[in-house]
C-alpha cells in the first residue's frame, strides 16, 4: 500500500487501521475477490474481445481510499511491450460528480510524442 500518513510517500503493508488513513493499493484485484469481479466482468471483458479480436489481460490496478483528488495520478507512464494493444479503464465504485477524483481527460495531451523507453 502506498500512504502519506506520515507526510511522505511510504509503501507499506495494509493493517486494519488504514480504513480511514488516505492510501493507494496497487494491483488489489490479486487479494480482493470483488475488486476481480470488477476488474474483469463480462461487460469489459467482452468489449476489450470486440476491439482487439482476443481476451484481453489486466496486469495493473490503482485504487484510492478517501481524498481521491489529492492522491489520483495527473499523469502515469505505463511501460509495455506493445503500446498499441494498451487499454486504460475506470470502474467507478460509488457516485461521483465533478471534482470528486473522477477520472479527466488533458485536452491535448494525445499529441504528446511517444516516448520509446530504453531496453
Amino acid at each position: 500500500m502506498e500512504t502519506w500518513e506520515s507526510g511522505k510517500l511510504e509503501v507499506i503493508p495494509v493493517t486494519p487501521r488504514h480504513k480511514m488513513v488516505q492510501h493507494k493499493l496497487l494491483d488489489i484485484y490479486s487479494v480482493s475477490e470483488a475488486a476481480r469481479k470488477a476488474q474483469f466482468s463480462p461487460v469489459i471483458g467482452n468489449f476489450l474481445k470486440l476491439v482487439f479480436e482476443r481476451s484481453a489481460l489486466a496486469f495493473q490496478s490503482l485504487h484510492f481510499q478517501l481524498d481521491r483528488n489529492k492522491l489520483a495520478p495527473r499523469f502515469r507512464v505505463v511501460k509495455v511491450s506493445s503500446p498499441m494493444e494498451l487499454v486504460a479503464s475506470w470502474i467507478a465504485l460509488e457516485d461521483i460528480q465533478e471534482g470528486s477524483g473522477e477520472l479527466e481527460y488533458v485536452p491535448g495531451s494525445q499529441t504528446i510524442d511517444e516516448y520509446i523507453f530504453e531496453k
